[in-house]
């Protein structure tokens, strides 16, 4: 029990002390017990916080750290942390890391239970908190072995409205790489949540939601309908603001006692490929009050309250506000702000598509980031996502993202029970391009007509955007609802804008105040609104227009009006007027700008952009880094000069200002060489960029996080360079440029210069032959021979030769690749893949069906027949494997240097394959080869006609056999095909293969535990093979010969009662009978354990058995003999006596056990009277066994089936049982002596002296 000191503490709850960790749940003078807590929770206050005032609502005095969230997470311990922001954010010496310090050693001091120490934590930092609290985690990275506690208990964090980006020109690059290399030191990754505000404190947001955003794939973003004061200042009454804060807590309090399976990360990982966080915040907030028409029309409404999935399609021209609405939508829902009160419920996810990288925009692409935003919500979305994405592929689980994949994993998550309540928004859709914006609303379509037959119960929500409506074909969209941007809406919001507008320029400006009149001010609201005729961005390019200037009168203004209704209509117009307005010097360095801009492949940062223009206007050759000279200052040019045109985002990235701007500047037939120039400037500086010495060398010892922290155009160039060349023209001498980025150290070559997108390349060679067309494709392939590229690719050492190997794989179904091949091979290309290529060429030609490709490789000179695989295997195996004689007899006729007996790493040859596979046509084929050889032994020391023999293959074995050089001896630890024939059970086999040795060396072929011929003989009851042995073998046989287990071929013929083996090793072959195998016995007493009475006897007859022989456990022939009730052998045992052998009747084993105890044991009656005659002192002893009390059997002459008469009396046995159990006793002991008759088993005596043998070879 942990009591905590409560002083410092005033009446209504609030804290006297300011700086220090407080305990707030349980309270400060409560008593608690470590292990009733699985989480701690730590709150960190703002600039000019309080530890506990912070976190209060004004309305209800409600601390809802302390008073409402332990309802919530009743098993975490919460604390706040207090300390001098002002102090810390004032200039003070004092910095983040001494209040980071503190911390940390506070709780450590507040966490030494051993129980503590493991306790996941997870942070709550409103504002500037959040600085500190970053500043804590690289303090424990620096700190070792000290801070490893408390570092990988981090679990999560809750963020709100922390400022994680300052100025445009202070990246956070290298804050944000602590902070990941950070999160990845603990158990898993960090899991974020950051909550941003949507109402501003006066004029503007305190945090913008951009800066409130970190953009990291672990992070969820989520609005709140509150300022940056109220972010922290929640209370039950208000809802909407605090239930998605407390749910995010728990959600992380819930996950932390969990753990999140590696598994899960790797999907995120893999699933992530867009920042769709910055994407979705890039669209502008509403201006002043517009956009609120929409949640009063029916049609919205209706949707929003269906009782089922629903589907909504907005659709408006362009600069009509679509995505201003989208995103105003989507954090209305989310954040709860709608009279209806209905969206709180929501778990929200969106793609914005016209602000996101070009090259990656497509309908994989959207729901890959669709399913990585359910997963963050729901961790337990993971597994049905991975059910539906993971394909086993011969080297393991891999993640398919083939679109029918992903839309059938998004069908799966949603049908969830806890995903009833998902909104989807979609915006911009037509920028996808007409194809694939029509597959993607008819797959949603689909998903929601699905929920809605399968799972009613599901309130789905999708809302897209579009400048367009579906086509009127598009399967099932015909019925999808639709709201229009019409244009009253669109000008009531255009007035709205323009009446705040001025009202805030007249509020800024004395001057212009003082010229507006109520007239004036009426005149300039619907002249501009006029003009822009419905399009919202038109409005404020005019307005933006308009409010420029110093000076201000009536005349003024009347001038600048009559300026505005001389303009044309349209953005067109407004356009050209901007543009018209440029000095012809801006505007050629304006359109080198648009250029760039025009054809980045996503939005550039000012070092980025000023990287492309420096080098494409650098007079010296760039060899290294130090070589660029980037364009300064950039940014401040645009503002300056042009800023209706473009937009500075708050990540330091520039985008056009609409992307209307763009198609105006596509559609000009006088701007398309400027913007093509653009496309030329960003690829060759790319390429340029990728063949930088110093960076080259800089990438052999360093990962691609310090490499893009250090050279600043390398992220862009790396990730991008591709999609740039790919819309070169094929004339273009940029594709040579292209060609000399391949070499030994390059971004093919260098893993930390690996391309990160999907789509990538090996090669510039493999990037020809598989995206150029013909007849372009053949052209560059000899310009870059001309031009000196390695056409084998050799630089890439262990991967040489893959584009001739790709033309081959590929060279049947395509007609262009495989006249590509051929040009190649003309070319001088060498015709054999690398050194341990998966498949050979000529393979590769031949099943893609490449027939005049493979007969061209088949005789190339060049052509390494015998080149071997991964498997070390030579085109000859494959060929063998598929059974093709013709095949098989055209490469051996095609060329003199087939080597027939190359081997795999397995030591097979193409015999051996051929044997396995059971070709015998093959196999005589090979055979008649000249310098074929079968003595060639594989990995395990088998030759062909032993592999045959192994695995029974009489037939091939036959075919073997007939070769001169089939069966040589087997020498030392070598398998023999002979014993694997006896091994097998192939007796006529054996037979020719014994025929064929003549005999001779028998004792040379035993296999892997020392089992020879004799011993498979013995083992199958082979007494004529055995025979034939003993008779024809010319040099003798060792019929004692053991093997590992000391057992000789007796020892096995006894165990298993190989009667007619017996004789034949006892009388022809000798066989020892005294031999012992490693556990001490001889063959009699092998008989005897197995119960074979009548191999024992054989043995017995012989007179060689020695009944004083012991094995390891003590026991004798008489102690294994007692273990069957067999008079006979013991009559037998007698007569060894009788002979002057001495028997040890009373002898004891290892256990003290005689035979008599034995035979007791094993309920042999008989033999243990017999015994116990023999036994001093038996019955003075108080046996253990009474052997006349033991069952005797009933006479088999009883009868009287069914009758109810009594039993045969038995021997002081009481009879216990009921007629009815004696009846069906007696019915089952007729039956097993009728089937099993007594004397077969020894149960009555056998005189051997006077009755005949029933063992003699006589019989």
């Amino acid at each position: 029990m942990k009591p905590r000191d409560g002083d410092g503490v005033t009446p209504d709850g609030v804290r006297a002390d300011r700086h220090g960790l407080f305990r707030l749940y349980p309270g400060p003078l409560d008593t608690f017990d470590p292990i009733d807590f699985t989480a701690d929770i730590v709150a960190i206050h703002g600039l000019g916080g309080h530890p506990v005032k912070t976190w209060r609502c004004p309305e209800d005095d409600h601390v809802w750290l302390r008073d409402s969230l332990p309802r919530r997470v009743p098993t975490a311990r919460i604390m706040t942390f207090g300390y001098d922001s002002t102090v810390l954010f004032g200039g003070s010496r004092s910095t983040a890391n001494d209040f980071a310090l503190d911390l940390a050693t506070r709780l450590r001091l507040e966490r030494r239970d051993h129980l503590e120490k493991q306790r996941p934590l997870i942070f709550v930092c409103h504002s500037l908190g959040g600085v500190v609290f970053k500043e804590f985690l690289i303090h424990l990275s620096l700190q070792l072995d000290d801070g490893r506690d408390l570092l990988q208990s981090v679990f999560g964090v809750v963020f709100l409205g922390t400022p994680h980006r300052g100025s445009r020109r202070a990246t956070p690059a290298k804050l944000l790489s602590k902070i990941i290399n950070v999160a990845t030191l603990g158990s898993g990754a960090l899991r974020i949540v950051s909550f941003y505000e949507q109402k501003p404190i006066g004029p503007n947001l305190v945090v913008e939601p951009f800066s409130a955003i970190l953009g990291l794939p672990n992070e969820r973003a989520i609005p709140v309908n509150a300022d940056h004061k109220k972010l922290a200042k929640l209370s039950p009454i208000n809802k909407q603001r605090y239930k998605p804060v407390w749910t995010a807590i728990k959600e992380l309090v819930e996950e932390s006692s969990e753990t999140l399976d590696k598994a899960n990360e790797r999907l995120l990982e893999q699933l992530f490929c867009v920042d769709y966080k910055s994407a979705r915040l890039r669209p502008q907030l509403p201006q002043g009050r517009t956009c609120q028409w929409i949640f009063n029309d029916p049609t919205y409404i209706s949707w929003l309250q269906s009782e089922k999935p629903s589907m909504i399609l907005l659709t408006g021209s362009a600069g009509t506000g679509k995505s201003v609405m989208t995103r105003y939508v989507t954090e209305s829902i989310l954040s709860g702000n709608q009279t209806e009160g209905t969206g709180m419920d929501y778990l929200g996810i969106s793609f914005f598509c016209s602000y996101n990288e070009a090259l990656v925009s497509d309908e994989v692409t959207v729901l890959r980031s669709l399913l990585h935003q359910l997963i963050q919500i729901n961790g337990h979305c993971a597994s049905i996502v991975r059910s539906y994405l993971e394909k086993r592929k011969y080297h393991g689980m891999e993640i398919s993202f083939k679109a029918a994949d992903l839309w059938a994993s998004l069908f799966g998550v949603l049908s969830m029970t806890t995903m009833q309540r998902v909104y989807i928004a979609i915006d911009a859709i037509e920028e996808l391009g007409p194809y694939v914006a029509t597959s993607l609303l008819t797959g949603l379509w689909k998903t929601m007509s699905a929920l809605q037959c399968d799972y009613p119960e599901s309130r789905l929500r999708i809302f897209v955007s579009s400048r367009f409506k579906p086509p009127p074909d598009a399967p099932g969209l015909s019925s999808l609802t639709m709201l229009s941007m019409n244009m009253s809406h669109i000008q009531t919001d255009i007035t709205l804008f323009l009446r705040d507008a001025v009202d805030d320029l007249a509020y800024r400006s004395a001057g212009f105040k003082a010229a507006l009149s109520p007239a004036s001010q009426h005149q300039i609201v619907n002249s501009i609104a006029a003009k822009a005729e419905g399009r919202f961005l038109q409005a404020v390019l005019m307005w933006e227009d308009f409010r420029r200037g110093l000076i201000w009168n009536q005349n003024v203004i009347m001038q600048k009006l009559k300026r505005l209704g001389a303009l044309g209509s349209g953005m067109v117009a407004l356009y050209n007027k901007i543009i018209d307005a440029m000095d012809d010097v801006t505007r050629d360095d304006a359109f080198t700008i648009f250029s760039v801009l025009a054809a980045a492949a996503q939005p550039l940062s000012e070092i980025e952009l000023g990287t492309i223009i420096g080098m494409n206007h650098s007079s010296k050759p760039i060899v290294k880094s130090s070589d660029i000279e980037p364009i300064r200052d950039l940014y401040q040019v645009m503002e300056e000069n042009f800023p209706d045109l473009v937009s500075i985002q708050d990540d330091n990235r520039v985008i056009f200002v609409h992307h209307s701007f763009r198609e105006y500047l596509d559609q000009r037939e006088e701007f398309r060489d400027r913007l093509f120039s653009g496309h030329r400037k960003i690829t060759r500086a790319c390429l340029k960029y990728l063949k930088l010495a110093d960076m080259l060398d800089s990438a052999k010892t360093n990962g691609s996080a310090y490499l893009d922290a250090t050279y600043p155009f390398l992220s862009y160039a790396r990730d991008n360079f591709l999609f740039h060349i790919r819309k070169m023209p094929y004339d273009d001498s940029l594709w040579l440029s292209f060609a000399d980025t391949a070499g030994p150290l390059s971004v093919y070559t260098l893993p930390s210069l690996y391309c990160r997108r999907d789509e990538s390349c090996s090669s510039p060679l493999l990037e020809v032959l598989a995206r150029v067309p013909a007849p372009a494709k053949f052209e560059l392939i000899r310009e870059f021979r001309e031009h000196g590229y390695d056409l084998d690719e050799m630089w890439a050492k262990q991967e040489s030769g893959r584009a001739m190997s790709y033309c081959c794989r590929w060279a049947g179904s395509e007609p262009d690749t495989n006249e590509a091949a051929l040009l190649l091979l003309r070319l001088g290309a060498n015709p054999n893949p690398n050194p341990s290529p998966w498949e050979s060429n000529l393979r590769l030609a031949l099943e893609g069906k490449a027939l005049d490709l493979y007969a061209r490789l088949l005789r190339h000179p060049l052509t390494d027949h015998n080149a071997g695989d991964t498997q070390g295997r030579a085109f000859l195996h494959y060929l063998v494997r598929a059974g093709n004689i013709d095949r098989i007899s055209q490469l051996l006729d095609a060329s003199g240097d087939v080597d027939v007996n190359v081997q795999g790493h397995d030591g097979f040859t193409p015999l051996h394959l051929a044997v396995v596979l059971g070709h015998g046509d093959v196999v005589r084929t090979l055979l008649a080869v000249p310098g074929i050889r079968l003595d060639l032994e594989d990995t395990h020391g088998r030759t062909a006609l032993t592999l045959a023999t192994y695995w029974g293959m009489k037939r091939i074995a036959l075919i073997l056999i007939e070769h001169s050089q089939a069966f040589p001896l087997p020498g030392a630890d070598q398998p023999s095909a002979l014993v694997f024939s006896a091994q097998q059970g192939q007796k006529s086999l054996c037979l020719d293969l014994l025929a064929r040795t003549q005999y001779r060396n028998l004792d040379f072929h035993i296999d892997k535990s020392g089992r020879g011929l004799l011993h498979h003989a013995a083992i199958n009851n082979w007494d004529d093979v055995l025979a034939e042995c003993f008779q024809a073998a010319p040099d003798g046989l060792n019929v004692n010969k053991i093997d590992h287990s000391g057992k000789t071929a007796l020892h096995y013929a006894a165990a298993l009662g190989n009667v007619e083996a017996c004789l034949v090793l006892v009388d022809s072959g000798g066989a020892s009978l005294t031999l012992q195998d490693r556990n001490g016995r001889t063959a009699p007493q092998a008989a005897a354990d197995a119960g074979f009475k009548e191999a024992l006897v054989i043995l017995l007859q012989t007179g060689r058995v020695d009944p004083s022989q012991r094995d390891v456990e003590g026991r004798s022939i008489v102690h294994w003999a007692a273990t069957i009730d067999c008079i006979d052998v013991m009559e037998m045992l007698a007569d060894y006596e009788r002979a002057q052998t001495p028997i040890e009747w009373a002898r004891r084993d290892k256990y003290g056990k005689r035979p008599v105890d034995i035979a007791g044991i094993c309920g042999c009656k008989y033999v243990g009277l017999f015994l116990a005659a023999r036994t001093p002192g038996w019955q003075s002893e108080l046996p253990d066994w009474d052997f006349r009390a033991m069952y005797r059997s009933a006479s088999v002459e009883a009868s009287g089936e069914e009758s109810d008469g009594e039993l045969p009396p038995l021997e002081d046995l009481e009879i216990r049982h009921s007629r009815r159990q004696n009846r069906a006793a007696r019915r089952e002991w007729k039956e097993t002596h009728q089937r099993f008759p007594d004397s077969r088993y020894g149960l009555v005596p056998y005189d051997h002296r006077h009755a005949p043998n029933p063992f003699s070879l006589d019989r």
